[in-house]
Order: structure tokens, then sequence, then C-alpha cells
């Protein structure tokens, strides 16, 4: 059945009162609006208020939520043009964080779906070879922000110590590998890591050997295909 063209959502007659109860309603207006070919800085807002009106249910995230103990959080992939954009839901556990980290995109926007979680921007410093924190911020259940390189680094975490949390991102376009790192202050931005993206589930499916570095099941699996004298690699983690 053709249902004929999405229209991008803020073009649409009465939009403000429209809410996303699923994933691929989002995706298809996602799909509308990079298809007009407009510049990013055109487009930034309207993304934005894109993810405000995402209000998915349960049952719609249940599919793409993996928490995994011995990881501080996982990556699951939702959905991805392969050009534009990429759609994940973040798993975090409780008191879990991520190293400080670039976005080598336009840049990030993140919902937070439940719990709370934790920004900590940093500054930096080619000359001086100097990260420096210079503020941090906490978003509730349905709040959206956004980071970039021009913005600085950031870190996320949950600083619940007893609850995890789950966030929806959204990173334009989609990347590979980012830099990464465990420390800031002085003599530190000239010593990155390089992050390796890997995914823990994609399209609700577990992928156990393109995760990043491996947890429990993954470790599980390894030893399975071991015996069997098969071998699987898995890339190095953000």
């Amino acid at each position: 059945m053709d249902c004929g063209e999405v229209v991008p959502l803020e073009l649409s007659a009465g939009s403000d009162e429209i809410k996303f109860d699923t994933f691929a309603a989002l995706a298809a207006q996602l799909d509308a609006l990079f298809a007009l070919g407009l510049k990013f800085d055109d487009i930034k807002d309207k993304i934005t208020q894109l993810l405000l009106r995402v209000n998915v249910l349960t049952t719609e995230t249940n599919k793409y939520t993996f928490f995994d103990c011995e990881k501080p959080y996982t990556r699951n992939l939702i959905c991805s043009d392969g050009k534009h954009y990429s759609l994940l839901l973040l798993c975090w556990g409780p008191g879990k964080e991520t190293k400080i980290h670039n976005h080598p995109c336009d840049g990030c926007f993140i919902k937070n779906i439940s719990g709370c979680i934790k920004e900590t921007r940093y500054s930096f410093d080619k000359a001086a070879d100097e990260i420096k924190q210079c503020c941090s911020k906490y978003y509730c259940e349905g709040q959206v922000s956004f980071m970039s390189d021009d913005i600085g680094l950031h870190k996320i975490s949950n600083p619940n110590p007893n609850v995890g949390a789950v966030t929806l991102h959204l990173y334009t376009p989609p990347f590979k590998e980012c830099k990464v790192w465990s420390n800031e202050g002085k003599g530190q931005f000239s010593k990155p890591e390089k992050g390796v993206i890997g995914y823990y589930s994609v399209c609700g499916l577990r992928t156990p050997h393109l995760e990043g570095k491996p947890g429990l099941f993954a470790r599980m699996q390894q030893e399975l295909l071991e015996k069997h004298g098969e071998k699987v690699e898995s890339a190095a983690a953000l």
C-alpha cells in the first residue's frame, strides 16, 4: 500500500500536538527531514523538536533495552539510514559513566527516556595541551540535550547508584570511531585513545561480537565458538 510522501512534522498543520509513540514514526520524520537536503544549522532545531515529541511506551523501548552488569552502558542500534543519522538506545548501569570523548560529526542529540543522567562538559586548549571541566548539567526524563565539537568535549554518567537509566541518542551523520580521554587536566589533550563504535544489539537482536569490549554473554559465546575451532574477535569499545 502506498501511503504517499511523508511530510516533515514542522511543515504539517497542527503539528504541535503530535507525539511519536514508535521509533518507526520518528525515523520516518527524520528521513523526510534529511531528504530536504538542508544544511545542518537549518535543521538542528527541527531535530530537537522531533525528539521532544518522542513519547514512546515501555513496550516500544523494551525491544532495544539491554543492561549488562559487567559493562558501564550498552549501545543498542535502533535504526540508521547509513548516511545522515543513526538512532540508538543507551542503557546505563547504576553509577556508571563514559570516558571523556569527542563527536566527529555535526552533533549528538540525547533525549532522556528514563532515570536521570549527568552531562559533564569540558573545554580544551590544544596549545596548552589541557582539558578542563567547565560545567555539569542534569537531565530528567523527557529533556533533550545537544553536543558537538564546536562546544567542547563531554562525558555522560548515571548519577543514581541504585537505578539504571535509558537514553535515546541521535548522531548525525553516523561515525565509526572517536577520540576518548581517561583523564582531564594539563598534558592530557595530546593523549587520546581511539574509541571504536560497537553495538550491543542491532534492531533488537543481540550482537555479542559487535558490541566492543565483550561482556559476560559475549565471552560465553566466544568460549562456545572456540570449543568448535572458531574464533571471533571483538573491536575495542568506546
